[in-house]
């Protein structure tokens, strides 16, 4: 008999005349002998309504529908039941057979570092599988691979011969291993029993090809569904195959659908434009359909779409970038960075921010702001690794913590962050197993999701099993479908594991969570006939819809770029006999004309903004898109510009440029008189201004504290112990004569600062190794600057840490001097500098000081003038308020982390270069004529003006509240 293939065109709507020919030709009573097959379970859901309004209001005898995989599995399993292993017993097995063997002994050394290679390779053996092709092994891979792909490549045939020995040994099978089985004995079933239609498929792989070939010499019915006159490749070539002809089910002819390009900025862009597209109501889920290009987009769309219309989400979404994969991967990090039983406190603190944990309450208290506080204090603390313990002492230890606001007492407090570290954080630590690891899992999921109070006991909602997850559903769809997805998929995973009970090191068992979870779809649960239709693209086979709307139609999303086996490059692939990946590409092509062609309109929006990756440059349309426009054009004649819509991207001139200064009104003159008046103007305040007035604002008028980032090392607080060791050593010669060669005591400046570091909370915080080089450092440069100060000679000790007040022009400025000296009938203040090296203020600098007249304007141009002549006023500023007790005065910047000795002292005048008279002349006239300007100008310039310099604003502290910033 020969075989006949039956070809309709996609606007016959192959569903549709199915149901129709199958309620013809069977009477009831009958119809249950017939099986029909389609490519996917959604197709079968559309099928079945289709025979519903066909069949009226009358009872329906449903035929036999499946999933073309569901029949393979319950086919092979008649056949030889065996189980089936899941990708990770695949890998598992692999590791055990690769680790015994010499060419696999660094690559197989642990589970943990197999594992990826193991997934791949249990890939490649099901694809094999699936194409009928027997491994072997490759003599000469390409050089270009991983070493462990080429190792693994050129034993691939001995791999496979061993792996299939042991699934034999152990009664177990793989679903592409099945398949090929069922391929191979298709003739030993008597199945089907009755009429069999296989609906829909485009692309087989060899084994199905060789099962279809078989079904339809027995009688089946294969329907296919393309445009007659311009065949696919692919299906000319199964034509070929199957050595069967072709009939057309002729249909009137069906209109071209209407097509519409939309190009905008963005994905916002894309939504906004969509409102006009979606109807209010939607009766049929025929009716409208918006296909996702990118998985990225759909919690955008959701969120942008009606309230009241049903949606119903047919596509699997990556676990792990949902909320719930994100917190167990936070987990996973904060456990593989403990190190000695202390947690890396920025992993910790990243923990407090997911929104699950700021959900949680203790004792009917929402523990959101308690986690707040707890921030602050670990900032504060300054610690980069803490135990438990010490984070949960934080409380006690700090007597000031104001927790009233919180609604927590101290003692409370402590007890809320115990119990969440208790059922939260510390299961973590000792899982062994992957049956461990899924406990710690479920327990983690129910105490996040379900919000149970931290309060009660871990065994009042963990006692009733896994069905707590449906005792109080999340209402919420997203964190629905986070949580079926992990409770069917990812904990029965792991649970039944062929290796469950084997006890693994950590290490591995994180590892192997973060692979499932990459691999993982959650599955999203609705009403799959009701309601607007969000599919992607492959989801959408066989099914018509009126209206199409294509988001994300861009290249890289459409087609898809997929992920590429490391083992199975495109050069490889011919070499094993397997066809090349444009298949793939040709499948996608095939749905995606397929679809446009069944619909009456079809609206496609693709992106033109740059990519996020910069390096990709500009999006453009895919080439799906591409080539439906040309040909478009080219049946026309004409360029089809109207037929694109474009978004344009309305933004308004001012926001394209960069503010050049913060507005300054009555509120903020007042707020900067207020802060004068309040505090004594500092050197540091003024130096602020003079190195960016925005930057002045932020930090004295706003207030706006800078952030506090967590570390081991604290600069600042070094410098501090640095300041009070040299404090305490010269104070005993205070108002005496000093002498470095005779005076000079470095033991006793060590043994000063040794004491002082060992009791503070740097020592606490920094490593053993750490402390030793921070430590050893500083008593480096302590001891290299009391062997300067042989060089000087004898010089008088004045004061120490002495803090000078004056009042200019009714405000009081102050300054605190690290040490008053007199050195050769010169008064010289000495400020010590444990930072990074400033550079000496220029000797053009000081002569523009000393003939520097007050500009009139208060403006920009003004505050850069004096910038230009007083980059840094410190030291003028320390000189000046030792007011006139001295004619002959100077000032030095010791920089006692200098790279060269020669660097350690920077005086302000340098004898060749600036006389007694000039320097008198500079600090008596010249500096208090800027100094009254650079106070008039910060109280009553017309606005906080923003810096030039691009350095200054990369290591701002405010950069990014600030618009004014250059970066």
């Amino acid at each position: 008999m020969k075989t006949v293939i039956r070809v309709i065109p996609p606007g016959g709507n192959l569903l549709q005349h199915l149901a129709r020919e199958i309620l013809d030709g069977y009477p009831s009573g009958r119809r249950h002998l017939v099986t029909v097959v389609f490519p996917s379970r959604r197709a079968g859901l559309f099928f079945r309504e289709y025979l519903k309004r066909l069949n009226g209001a009358g009872p329906l005898d449903l035929p036999r529908i499946y999933a073309v995989r569901d029949l393979f599995l319950e086919l092979s399993a008649r056949l030889e039941p065996r189980r089936l292993l899941p990708p990770l017993d695949q890998a598992w097995i692999l590791w055990d057979i690769c680790r015994q063997r010499r060419p696999f002994f660094r690559l197989a050394e642990t589970f943990d570092r197999f594992l990826p290679w193991g997934l791949r390779l249990a890939e490649v053996f099901e694809e094999l599988d699936r194409e009928l092709v027997e491994a072997r092994n490759l003599l000469y891979p390409p050089e270009d691979l991983p070493a462990e792909a080429r190792t693994l490549l050129e034993h691939l045939g001995d791999i496979k011969a061993l792996y299939e020995k042991r699934l034999d040994q152990e009664g177990l099978s793989t679903e592409a291993r099945a398949l090929r089985l069922l391929a191979e004995r298709s003739r030993e079933l008597s199945f089907p029993a009755g009429p069999l239609y296989l609906a829909g498929f485009f692309a087989l792989t060899r084994a199905e090809e060789k099962l279809f070939s078989y079904w339809l010499s027995q009688g089946a019915k294969l329907y296919w569904e393309d445009n007659p006159a311009e065949l696919q490749p692919i299906l000319r070539r199964q034509l070929k195959t199957f050595r069967a002809s072709l009939e057309v089910i002729e249909f009137p002819e069906k209109a071209s659908p209407r097509v519409t390009f939309h190009e905008a900025p963005d994905l916002h862009h894309e939504l906004a434009a969509l409102e006009e597209l979606i109807p209010s109501q939607i009766s049929n889920p025929e009716e409208v359909v918006i296909i996702l290009g990118s998985l990225g987009g759909l919690i955008p769309l959701l969120h942008s779409l009606p309230e009241a219309l049903p949606v119903n989400i047919t596509l699997g979404y990556p676990l792990h970038r949902t909320a719930l994969g994100t917190l167990l991967r936070l987990l996973v990090a904060l456990q593989e960075r403990r190190h000695k039983g202390r947690y890396h406190v920025p992993d910790y603190l990243r923990l407090l921010k997911h929104p699950y944990i700021k959900s949680l309450s203790f004792a009917g208290k929402k523990m959101w702001s308690l986690f707040h506080l707890l921030e602050q204090q670990l900032r504060y603390r300054g610690s980069l690794y803490l135990a438990l313990k010490d984070i949960e002492s934080l409380f006690s230890l700090q007597g000031d913590v104001d927790l009233s606001w919180e609604d927590f007492e101290p003692t409370e407090a402590a007890e809320a962050v115990a119990r969440f570290h208790q059922w939260i954080i510390s299961p973590w630590e000792a899982i062994e197993t992957t049956r461990d690891l899924a406990r710690v899992v479920r327990e983690t999921i129910v105490w996040t999701t379900q919000r149970v109070d931290l309060a009660r006991s871990p065994s009042e909602p963990l006692s009733r099993g896994p069905e707590v997850f449906w005792a109080s559903r999340p209402e919420e769809l997203l964190e629905r479908a986070f949580v079926a997805g992990v409770e069917r998929e990812l904990l029965p995973l792991l649970e039944s594991a062929f290796f469950a009970r084997e006890p693994l090191r950590p290490k591995t068992l994180f590892r192997l969570l973060k692979e499932v979870l990459l691999h993982l779809r959650a599955p999203f649960e609705g009403h799959p006939l009701k309601g607007l239709q969000v599919m992607g693209l492959l989801e959408s086979r066989l099914l018509c819809f009126e209206k199409v709307i294509v988001l994300d139609a861009n290249e890289g999303d459409l087609p898809s770029a997929g992920e590429i086996n490391p083992l199975l490059p495109e050069a490889v692939r011919p070499a094993l006999g397997l066809p090349p990946r444009q298949r793939e590409e040709e499948i996608e092509a095939y749905h995606f004309r397929r679809l446009i062609q069944a619909a009456k309109e079809a609206h496609l929006f693709y992106q033109s903004a740059v990519s996020a990756a910069s390096f990709l440059g500009k999006k453009v349309r895919s080439r799906f898109v591409e080539q439906l426009l040309w040909e478009q054009e080219k049946a026309a004649g004409q360029m089809l510009t109207a037929k694109i819509r474009t978004s344009p991207l309305n933004l308004e001139p001012a926001a394209l440029r960069r503010p050049e200064f913060q507005g300054k009104g009555r509120a903020e003159k007042e707020a900067v008189e207020a802060l004068f008046n309040r505090e004594a103007v500092s050197a540091t305040m003024l130096n602020t201004y003079l190195t960016c007035p925005v930057k002045f604002y932020f930090r004295y008028v706003v207030g706006l504290a800078p952030g506090q980032e967590v570390a081991q090392y604290d600069a600042t607080e070094m410098g501090n112990l640095i300041h009070q060791a040299l404090e305490n050593y010269f104070s005993s010669f205070k108002g005496r004569l000093y002498q470095p060669q005779k005076d000079n005591n470095p033991q006793e400046l060590k043994s000063i600062f040794r004491k002082l570091f060992e009791n503070s909370s740097l020592a606490q915080r920094l490593g053993a190794e750490r402390r030793f080089f921070v430590l050893e450092t500083a008593l480096f440069r302590l001891q290299r600057y009391l062997e300067f100060l042989k060089r000087k000679g004898p010089f008088e000790i004045l004061d120490v840490e002495k803090t000078l007040d004056r009042k200019i022009h009714g405000y009081r400025f102050t300054g605190r001097l690290d040490r008053l000296d007199r050195c050769q009938d010169q008064l010289v203040v000495v400020d010590y500098k444990t930072g990074a090296y400033l550079p000496a203020i220029t000797q053009q600098a000081k002569e523009q000081l000393l003939v520097f007249s007050p500009p009139r304007s208060l403006e920009a141009a003004g505050w850069r003038q004096l910038r230009q002549c007083l980059p840094d006023i410190q030291l003028f500023l320390y000189l000046y308020l030792c007011d006139d007790l001295e004619r002959d005065k100077n000032a030095v910047f010791i920089h006692l982390a200098a790279g060269r000795e020669d660097n350690l002292e920077q005086p302000l005048f340098r004898e060749r270069d600036f006389s007694i008279g000039l320097a008198h002349r500079l600090m008596k006239e010249a500096f208090p004529r800027a100094l009254i300007y650079l106070l008039e100008h910060i109280l009553e310039a017309p606005a906080f003006y923003a810096t030039e310099e691009a350095e200054y604003c990369r290591f701002c502290d405010f950069r990014l509240a600030c618009l004014c910033a250059r970066v």
